[in-house]
């Protein structure tokens, strides 16, 4: 009980960061709300493109735009391949909206990325008209410094295990 507390105390210091940084941030306690909040928010568009994230899979939101026939662009559908998977990210940086996840967040309102390929990194700051960033408390550190390490720390060895290196 103490920990959810703690992390609404601080999910509402993130978001209050975020948002003086011109972001539209929002907090909520589970993943229904999540789910939710995001499907209510992408409504209108009618393309999506997800990039490399766990977090953003764990939601149900693909399963929900499926369901309503919207198209959808995943690099990790299909086990897709060379020039095949190319054309899904540069598909998913076109898209309306796209959704991916966050290496970390600071408290103090930056959002912080490494990528291996660059495809959520471009999507994420030019292309679609909706971008839709996802974070578990999990990612939230204290501020800049702390972010970047966790990058090093969890992050970028989590990454490199699950591509084999």
């Amino acid at each position: 009980m103490e920990q959810k507390w703690l992390w609404e105390k601080q999910g509402e210091k993130c978001v209050k960061a975020l948002k003086d940084h011109g972001f539209d941030a929002h907090f909520v306690s589970t993943v229904e709300e999540a789910r939710d909040l995001i499907v209510s928010m992408i409504s209108v568009y009618e393309t999506f493109g997800f990039g490399g994230s766990h977090t953003t899979r764990s939601l149900g939101v693909k399963e929900t735009l499926q369901a309503k026939g919207k198209t959808l662009f995943d690099h990790w559908e299909g086990n897709l391949f060379g020039e095949e998977n190319r054309k899904i990210r540069l598909a998913q940086g076109r898209s309306d909206c796209f959704i991916c996840s966050a290496n970390a967040i600071s408290a103090t309102g930056e959002i912080v990325n490494v990528d291996a390929v660059g495809n959520r990194t471009a999507a994420m700051t030019f292309g679609p008209k909706k971008v839709i960033i996802v974070a578990g408390m999990n990612k939230v550190r204290p501020d800049l410094q702390s972010a970047l390490e966790r990058i090093r720390e969890v992050a970028g060895p989590m990454r490199a295990k699950s591509l084999n290196l």
